[in-house]
């Protein structure tokens, strides 16, 4: 089942320049100096138009289609960590191959024994087994996914700062796919999110939670109210259950502010409908637009073709189209729905999620940190002192500050000599 464990600090090196942006050319793959100034990439790209889906298609057969499209340029490597988002990808691919008589998929996981939080590996083995694959890369690291190690140097140097600030992490398995497709579970989150500012009023309209007569006001607004008046309304419920977000300490006020103005834009577009929240807001966010460019480009460097199924706008136009307006009561229930034949029933229920954290903050990260000037970010959005005491006193630093970590070591490194490089 195991094909063999990888191993080696540095050994999927950055061979050559990435195609840049045509001459002229306004790339949206470009960080805006206040998403470099605050480390966050937020807002709406206008350019992105509403998700299309295949005419008849359901939500299982678009997302069959577009894995079927990865299988049929092998080697088809899958991003597997265990999670239910790349295991439901890993379940589909594996299905579709069958089906089709294609090589089947290859899981290929990331191995962290230093990383407790990371440690997935029965939920790993459990869908191995449970899809019989003979087939299984396991790639151990230590501290090369580290923010500024062996692994992210190259890309930061090549790149500039990315979004995500972890793109690097799949470098190990585009290696291993050189030719061929990588698979991932990008936007599974997203897409079948349960965490939508009004689906409360979305499942009690759809008689799948009890309500009351505030609950019928409250759908009624949803629904066709004014936006202004649906973000009040927002708003006063976040007073009211405590969960007003606060400034982080090495945030200026006035990059704060300009973050929870985004924030609330984008709440402010949700409405009672799934297919409408999702076109006006998830669908648009810059973060997503960037992350699958960042993603694509970089695989693009290795002679790989990225896929991410979820974010497809096939499959997401033929799930929009089969909801509708009606949202999923869980994730479990979404997931259920589109592979619950397809995975063990405990996979589907799962409610655990591993973490990374340490690994990214990890001995090459902790030391630049300890010797940091200060220098290299923009004082108008974070305070240096600030970002400096999470780095060196929490035990665990705040993750939104790891891509300020990064063009803090990239305004470093590009003052230092050429022969001081490594």
């Amino acid at each position: 089942m195991d094909r063999g464990a990888h191993h080696g600090p540095g050994a999927w090196p950055l061979h050559r320049d990435p195609p840049r942006p045509g001459a002229g050319r306004v790339s949206r793959d470009r960080l805006a100096a206040l998403e470099r100034g605050t480390g966050l990439v937020f807002g709406l790209d206008p350019e992105v138009t509403a998700p299309r889906a295949p005419r008849g298609a359901t939500a299982r057969e678009a997302l069959e289609s577009v894995v079927l499209e990865a299988l049929q340029r092998p080697p088809c490597l899958v991003s597997f960590s265990g999670g239910r988002d790349s295991s439901s990808v890993l379940a589909v691919a594996a299905h579709v191959a069958r089906r089709e008589g294609l090589p089947l998929p290859v899981p290929t996981t990331l191995v962290f024994p230093e990383c407790e939080s990371a440690e997935e590996s029965a939920w790993q083995e459990l869908v191995v087994r449970h899809l019989a694959l003979p087939e299984w890369n396991r790639v151990v690291l230590h501290d090369e996914i580290d923010l500024v190690g062996p692994l992210a140097r190259p890309v930061l140097r090549t790149l500039g700062r990315t979004w995500p600030f972890n793109v690097y992490f799949h470098v190990p398995i585009f290696e291993l796919a050189r030719g061929g497709t990588v698979l991932s579970g990008v936007f599974g989150d997203e897409t079948t999110s349960a965490g939508w500012a009004w689906r409360h009023e979305n499942l009690v309209a759809q008689r799948l939670r009890p309500g009351g007569p505030r609950d019928l006001a409250r759908i009624v607004l949803a629904a066709a109210g004014p936006r202004a008046v649906r973000g009040q309304v927002l708003r006063r419920r976040e007073v009211r259950r405590d969960e007003v977000p606060t400034r982080p300490p090495w945030l200026t006020e006035y990059a704060f502010d300009i973050v929870q103005d985004a924030r609330r834009d984008q709440a402010e577009r949700e409405s009672l409908s799934l297919r409408r929240s999702m076109t006006q807001t998830l669908w648009r966010l810059r973060s997503r637009v960037l992350g699958l460019e960042t993603l694509d480009r970089l695989a693009a460097e290795y002679d790989v073709t990225h896929s991410a199924p979820f974010a497809d706008e096939r499959f997401v136009g033929a799930l929009l189209a089969e909801r509708s307006w009606r949202m999923f009561e869980t994730r479990t229930a979404a997931v259920r729905h589109l592979v619950g034949d397809l995975l063990p029933e405990e996979m589907c229920a799962r409610s655990s999620k591993a973490y990374f954290d340490s690994a990214f903050f990890h001995r090459h990260a902790r030391a630049f940190a300890h010797d940091w000037d200060g220098t290299g970010l923009d004082p108008d959005y974070v305070v240096a002192e600030e970002l400096r005491r999470t780095w060196t006193h929490d035990d665990e630093p705040d993750a939104r500050t790891f891509a300020l970590l990064q063009d803090a070591w990239l305004a470093a490194d590009r003052r230092s000599p050429a022969s001081d490089r490594a």
